[in-house]
């Protein structure tokens, strides 16, 4: 039986992030497409590239 490492899985999650993009005919920032090969090659934390996207991106309503 074949395991599947943290870096495989590192990989089809960028790729379902790229195909997502695609489908919607979205381009990515390049900044985003750097930290999503970052992640990859070097094991970066996606949730460390998820937290950097959202504050960057997602601005916080008050109630």
């Amino acid at each position: 039986m074949k395991t599947v490492t943290k870096n495989q899985v590192k990989q089809k999650m960028v790729g379902s992030v790229v195909a997502s993009l695609k489908i919607e005919k979205l381009q990515p920032n390049p900044s985003i497409v750097t930290a999503l090969n970052a992640c990859v090659n070097h094991g970066g934390s996606t949730q460390l590239l998820i937290d950097d996207v959202l504050a960057k991106n997602v601005s916080l309503r008050s109630r």
